[in-house]
């Protein structure tokens, strides 16, 4: 709803700022819908819950109970591959507010060009899904206690065949509250049956966009990825907190280690982390991957990224990013609740700086 501005808020002076230089501002506050996704603040702690629960019920199955019978096997029709397309089209728009099922949308529009029964079957499979547990999926956003601190979470699957291969990243960037641990040393602590609270910013779930030979290949290019995107949010929230600066002036803040917000990375794959934090780094199998390494290593040494985690596969979230096997469970809490729960192993970080 249209609502005139506040001008005794401290919000005011932004809103005239925006207006003179752009136009009169539509302001809509409380419950409304924004770019196809609902926003929900509570008036009491003023979080707000992002969901696309209005969305799904619009979404329709595609009839294939005629073909009860057909193999999976069996090429769709045109008819159905139209129908295929829509679905799919309207299951990535959900991707917004539903980090649990990027992996499996990523599955499905790759099948365009071969479309058969099975496809269909699945991608039905996937929006029932949905609507059983869609009270739960959606992204929170709820006040956490300072210092903060963006955690980047990279990962990747990697699998051969006979002749071509299939390898995706996948990569979840939290901000999360500096835990201490209870020696009371300054460093950050991560231990099993940790429970920390943080707020999803960003995620994604993509092919490799460049050619890989190895598991080790596909984790270090996919931290690589990851580590920018998390600088690039780190770059924003450093300059939400301390004011508008130049790009060289940013730049120059984090060289300095002056950001508002620490960013550490974490990996489950111990060859990379060993690989980029050892003393006397190693040439690899792959030559070519040793600038790769050493290009992660400088963004420790830089201060870019100020700690670089091993985590046991079962604590990193964004397996499920990358694997459509691996349970649902965490990625949905994590949204939902804000929490990251720490299991498995012991994880362990290094700094280079």
């Amino acid at each position: 709803p249209r609502s005139t501005l506040d001008r005794s808020s401290a919000a005011s002076d932004v809103y005239k700022r925006q207006e003179k230089e752009f136009s009169t501002l539509t302001v809509k506050n409380g419950n409304f819908e924004c770019v196809g996704v609902m926003h929900e603040q509570d008036p009491s702690t003023f979080e707000v819950w992002t969901h696309q629960h209005h969305y799904v019920p619009q979404i329709k199955e595609i009839p294939v109970d005629a073909k009860a019978l057909v193999p999976d096997e069996e090429l769709a029709d045109e008819d159905l591959t139209q129908l295929f397309m829509s679905l799919v089209g309207a299951l990535a728009w959900l991707v917004l507010t539903m980090p649990s099922i990027c992996i499996y949308v990523a599955y499905l529009q790759r099948q365009t060009k071969a479309l058969n029964l099975g496809h269909v079957r699945r991608a039905n499979r996937l929006l029932r899904w949905i609507r059983r547990n869609l009270k739960r999926l959606g992204v929170y956003f709820r006040r956490l206690d300072t210092p903060l601190r963006v955690i980047t979470l990279s990962d990747s699957a990697f699998k051969a065949q006979d002749y071509q291969g299939l390898v995706m990243r996948g990569c979840i960037v939290l901000l999360a509250e500096a835990c201490q641990p209870s020696s009371g040393v300054s460093t950050p602590a991560l231990v099993p049956g940790q429970e920390v609270k943080c707020q999803v910013l960003d995620w994604y779930s993509r092919k490799h966009s460049r050619v890989v030979r190895s598991t080790y290949a596909a984790e270090l290019l996919s931290l690589l990825d990851a580590v920018g995107q998390g600088n690039l949010i780190a770059t924003a929230i450093d300059e939400v907190q301390c004011g508008a600066a130049t790009a060289r002036q940013l730049l120059d803040r984090h060289a300095e280690c002056r950001r508002a917000v620490q960013h550490d990375a974490a990996v489950d794959a111990k060859a990379v982390f060993d690989g980029v934090t050892a003393e006397q780094p190693k040439t690899p199998a792959e030559k070519p991957l040793f600038l790769h390494a050493l290009a992660m290593r400088e963004y420790l040494e830089s201060g870019h990224v100020d700690r670089l985690w091993w985590l046991d596969t079962l604590a990193m979230l964004a397996d499920g990013m990358t694997k459509g096997s691996v349970e649902r469970e965490a990625l949905i809490k994590v949204c939902q609740l804000g929490i990251w729960q720490v299991v498995g192993m012991q994880p362990i970080f290094k700094q280079l700086r």
